[in-house]
């Protein structure tokens, strides 16, 4: 099971059972620095050893992915809960490759449920 927590404040960033990144707090601690908007969610799955890390910065709309060891720039979307990086494919909260095209199906699926229950 995939668990979520939305951290908006550093202190608390700082002491999660599984430790972010240090690049991660080192970065918003400079965006912190600057006045700038952000938040960060954290996910793990039941026997995680460790976690994946999304860093948002509303102001810019960009975001940062922490998986693995590695530290990918793109966008997330909230609604869907992908991380789309500037470079390859989308990736789900666990760092794996999703299809687009499945949520592009999954979209189309609900505006037709959505068309439905208008009727």
């Amino acid at each position: 099971m995939l668990h979520t927590k939305l951290i908006k404040d550093l202190d608390q960033l700082r002491v999660q059972a599984f430790p972010p990144p240090f690049t991660l707090i080192e970065s918003i601690e400079d965006v912190e620095g600057r006045g700038e908007a952000w938040r960060v969610l954290m996910a793990f799955d039941d026997y995680a050893t460790d976690a994946q890390w999304v860093a948002m910065f509303p102001d810019s709309e960009e975001a940062w992915f922490y998986a693995n060891d590695e530290h990918m720039s793109g966008r997330w979307d909230q609604e869907h809960e992908i991380f789309f990086p500037d470079d390859g494919s989308p990736l789900n909260l666990l760092g794996k490759p999703v299809s687009l095209a499945s949520i592009l199906d999954s979209e189309e699926e609900e505006d037709a449920e959505a068309e439905e229950k208008k009727r």
